[in-house]
């Protein structure tokens, strides 16, 4: 299994950062390799709901379907892949600091098949992509275009 806790502060109260990060939808504007990510279940959002997404790497796009397993608003998320090439898991927690939000953002990868060898590799570029991807989401939000 591949791992790997990211973090991140950005000047935005809580409520804020959790409505960004729990509207899928908005995930294409601020991380790199987004290219559509849709809910595939009807509202309300909350454990249970499932997603899926298209994602560009390397130049080819891949699609994953993903399950909520974690919906506590304002202090966490976290989606488990149900379909898609690699198996993962992300746990999102938001801690308030006064006016900004600390991210708490770990990924866990268990690939399996062919994908055991190649995905080692590129683990560390996808951690680059999802840290760029971060930054990006605390320039658009400190800057209000998000």
């Amino acid at each position: 299994m591949l791992h790997r806790t990211i973090s991140a502060v950005i000047d935005r109260p809580v409520r804020d950062v959790f409505g960004v990060l729990s509207d899928v939808e908005k995930t294409p504007v601020w991380h790199p390799a987004g290219v559509e990510e849709r809910w595939t279940s009807e509202p309300p959002v909350g454990v249970g709901s499932t997603r899926i997404a298209v994602e560009k790497v390397f130049g080819t796009q891949f699609e994953n379907e993903a399950v909520v397993t974690v919906f506590e608003p304002y202090r966490a998320l976290g989606l488990k892949s149900i379909s898609g090439p690699v198996p993962f898991e992300v746990d999102i927690r938001l801690t308030p600091l006064g006016a900004s939000t600390r991210i708490e953002w770990k990924t866990q990868m268990r690939p399996e098949g062919f994908y055991r060898v190649i995905v080692p590799i590129t683990f560390r570029f996808f951690i680059r992509q999802l840290e760029s991807g971060l930054d990006n989401l605390k320039r658009l939000m400190e800057t209000e275009a998000l």
